[in-house]
């Protein structure tokens, strides 16, 4: 990401999403290469860059409009 873009991100962010994405990147640091991680409710996979060094799995129900990630499976969790 660049820097202008980074900048961009961090000031549309609510302050929320700055303490997860701060804690997500910790626990991102903690996990070994090739470890799994389950996003249930993906959504736009807005943290799926923190985790490329594991096996991220995307997964949503995408029912809502709007725009997706890319999910690797479209599912109901709660069935799931």
């Amino acid at each position: 990401m660049s820097f202008v873009s980074t900048l961009r991100h961090r000031v549309t962010m609510n302050s929320s999403r700055v303490y997860l994405e701060r804690f997500l990147q910790h626990a991102a640091q903690q996990l070994p290469s090739g470890s799994r991680v389950l996003d249930a409710g993906a959504g736009d996979c807005r943290y799926a860059h923190l985790f490329r060094h594991t096996n991220y799995i995307a997964v949503d129900f995408a029912k809502v409009a709007k725009q997706y990630g890319q999910l690797d499976v479209i599912a109901y969790l709660v069935v799931v």
